[in-house]
């Protein structure tokens, strides 16, 4: 399966948007300002406590997907 969003802010991004937040107030909500996800940011490494700011407002996201982009099936062994 191929990986529609190969970097992590794309998928927290895509969170914000199927999660109905707004891609900015979002950011704002982890912590981050939305210049972060955008030009060459984007790019750039995630700090640890939007990771946690995430878990905290979207508990129900899957952390595996949100950190490699792909998921786990594991725990159904």
């Amino acid at each position: 399966m191929q990986n529609k969003f190969p970097a992590i802010k794309g998928r927290i991004l895509y969170i914000a948007e199927i999660k109905w937040f707004g891609k900015k107030n979002f950011c704002e909500k982890i912590g981050m300002s939305y210049g972060s996800f955008t030009g060459q940011a984007k790019n750039t490494p995630l700090n640890s406590n939007a990771i946690a700011n995430i878990l905290c407002i979207v508990p129900d996201v899957n952390l595996h997907w949100l950190l490699t982009g792909t998921v786990s099936y594991t725990h159904l062994r």
